[in-house]
């Protein structure tokens, strides 16, 4: 009771100094509004980024800054990579060359490398989404860790990896989207940039950078849209980019990337300096790739997600310059593919959500062509100037550069103290008060503290009963897919390896290689949770070993 009374005349107390600094309260209301909107950082606040995307053929870069009406694309620069099959060994000349080309850039714009976010090529990285059933959120970094090896065919001290949580599909299991990359390519790379003191803040993936700059220039896309309880909704639009000679494929929607795919093209597909060529022939026969890739794809997340409608292909890289390859596009699947197009800043829409343009340069309000043809190097740079929807970071926390900014904050101060220090006597009394209020706001917080640990305790023990109540729900009635995982792994023999898992409420498919794949009904068979065990399909060598296809279906528990 005292502890309450306590409370109460330190409220009262703070509601008194609230009523007589009436110019401090709506000082500090004003300024309270102002950061929930996020706008008065943004303005103060100018901060540069660099975006360097490390592809095998071709290496983009593109500097922006973050002023008072926007961010600027400062200047932009690309060249061929001369380092053999894009990096990993060891080549002295064409490294020298490479960091002439990435140091010139810096270097004739007067900057520094203080904010380097590097591209990763979407060929180079594992990327899936996975269901983890768990009590809270906060426990699927501590999950991963333990189980990152069950979903990515490489030990967990050859990668890097990262994660971010999708949506909720049901109460207690999450849909997360993992990337996981070699060691090898980032910490080659790391080392050669660290020859010309850059050190990156951040590693990305290509087609999540370039969905980043999609949804960062896409007025009517529903920020987190799904996210929550993972509503799915049944439309989705496809982003295609070719960077090079590699071939992103992006299924976009619910507010993130369904599905992804990264492809090398061969040597069919003529290119020159790492541009692919626009001659009549080299546009069909890149069209097929392209095509056969979004069937591919298509058909991949139905068997995931269920039916699904495509709207619109968008092009961005060197499909944006190749005018016929949309053409090609719609006549062979029947999908409207069109060069993604930049709202206009004039016609009246806000095309960023955060109420930002992107502009040419520092002087000018319109957009640029050229800014489509580099969307996955800007939306690189973007993610160290805002925050995009897919926040992945590949990079340790160990070798992560401490980002800086380039503000004039301090001067403004300066300038604002000019101002203020000849009234000072006027507003003293305001100093006073805010002074004094800030001491209770600390005996308050102090008291607070003091009187939450039995609050604590009683919460602690109804979550503890939400948490079995939950854990007795999801565990009746069916065989949870962490068990079935389980299972598969105790009675698999170690010859055998999975390339793919489908479970469903009412069976499991699993395809794989093995020594002697005929062994494993009867060894299925034998388990307590699969029944009907069957081949889908014949038994085809590869390599030495047998591929198979086998179904089941799961015995009902309770």
């Amino acid at each position: 009771m005292a502890t309450v009374n306590t409370l109460s005349n330190l409220q009262d107390k703070i509601k008194v100094y609230w009523d007589r600094t009436n110019l401090y309260n709506h000082l500090h209301e004003g300024i309270k509004y102002v950061e929930e909107k996020g706008r008065v950082i943004d303005r103060l606040y100018f901060t540069r980024a660099i975006g360097i995307n490390i592809n095998p053929d071709l290496i983009s870069m593109v500097y922006l800054s973050k002023g008072f009406y926007g961010i600027s694309v400062v200047r932009s620069y690309s060249f061929p990579n001369p380092i053999p099959s894009g990096g990993i060994t060891p080549h002295k000349e064409a490294e020298e060359k490479f960091l002439k080309e990435v140091d010139k850039f810096v270097n004739d714009k007067d900057t520094d490398w203080d904010n380097l976010i590097i591209g990763i090529p979407r060929s180079q990285v594992i990327l899936k989404h996975i269901t983890i059933p768990a009590p809270d959120e906060k426990l699927i970094k501590k999950i991963l860790e333990f189980e990152i090896e069950r979903h990515i065919p490489l030990k967990a001290e050859e990668i890097y990896y990262d994660f971010q949580v999708a949506g909720r599909v049901d109460k207690n299991i999450f849909k997360v989207l993992i990337v996981a990359v070699r060691r090898g390519f980032i910490d080659y790379y790391l080392n050669l940039l660290r020859k010309i003191s850059a050190e990156p803040t951040m590693a990305n993936v290509s087609s999540l950078a370039l969905y980043n700059f999609f949804s960062f220039n896409s007025p009517s896309l529903a920020v987190g849209e799904g996210k929550t309880e993972m509503a799915y909704n049944k439309e989705a639009d496809i982003l295609l980019s070719v960077n090079g000679r590699e071939l992103d494929i992006d299924i976009v929607g619910n507010g993130g990337v369904s599905f992804s795919r990264g492809i090398r093209l061969d040597d069919k597909i003529k290119a020159i300096g790492g541009h692919i060529l626009s001659d009549p022939m080299n546009i069909e026969k890149l069209g097929d790739v392209i095509t056969s890739e979004i069937n591919t794809a298509v058909a991949s997340l139905k068997r995931l997600e269920g039916e699904i409608n495509i709207k619109k292909a968008f092009l961005f890289g060197q499909l944006a310059l190749l005018k016929e390859i949309g053409k090609y596009i719609e006549e062979r699947i029947r999908i409207k593919a069109e060069t993604f197009a930049l709202p206009s800043p004039n016609n009246g829409n806000k095309q960023v959500k955060s109420g930002l343009n992107i502009l040419t340069d520092a002087a000018s309000s319109g957009f640029s062509s050229g800014l489509v043809e580099s969307g996955t190097t800007i939306g690189l740079g973007l993610c160290g100037i805002t925050k995009g929807e897919l926040n992945i970071n590949l990079l340790p926390k160990s070798q992560r550069s401490k980002k800086k900014d380039h503000s004039i904050f301090i001067t403004l101060i300066m300038l604002l103290l000019v101002f203020v220090l000849a009234p000072a006597s006027l507003f003293s009394w305001i100093v006073k008060d805010r002074f004094t209020l800030s001491r209770l706001e600390m005996e308050l917080a102090d008291v607070k503290s003091k009187a939450s640990i039995v609050e604590k305790m009683d919460i602690r023990s109804v979550e503890m009963e939400e948490h079995i109540k939950s854990f007795n729900k999801v565990k009746a009635g069916r065989v949870s897919r962490l068990e079935i995982m389980r299972e598969l792994t105790d009675i698999l023999p170690q010859d055998v390896w999975l390339s793919e898992t489908y479970i469903t409420d009412e069976g499991i498919e699993i395809n794989g290689y093995a020594a002697t794949a005929s062994n494993l009904i009867q060894i299925m068979e034998n388990s307590l949770i699969f029944t009907n065990v069957r081949f889908d399909g014949t038994i085809t060598k590869d390599g030495g070993r047998e591929r198979f296809k086998i179904k089941a279906n799961i015995e009902k528990t309770g």
